[in-house]
């Protein structure tokens, strides 16, 4: 019988919800989040998508306030 040899892995854990709020709220924040987190976490994209989400709100709500002050 082979006896298995156990190796010392990380296992990566799936990008916070903590962190993906943060990217929404502050775009900025997700890209960084994004290269500071790509190796260490399962989907580190997640992190880009809250910031684009982010940033499409942030110009939705530019767009309204630009024609509610018109």
């Amino acid at each position: 019988m082979a006896e298995e040899i156990n190796t010392p892995q990380q296992e990566e854990k799936n990008a916070g919800c903590i962190g993906i709020g943060f990217s929404v709220l502050f775009p900025l924040v997700g890209i960084i989040l994004y290269f500071v987190q790509k190796k260490s976490v399962n989907n580190p994209s997640a992190y880009l998508y809250g910031a684009l989400t982010g940033f499409v709100i942030g110009l939705i709500l530019r767009a309204i306030a630009a024609s509610a002050g018109a």
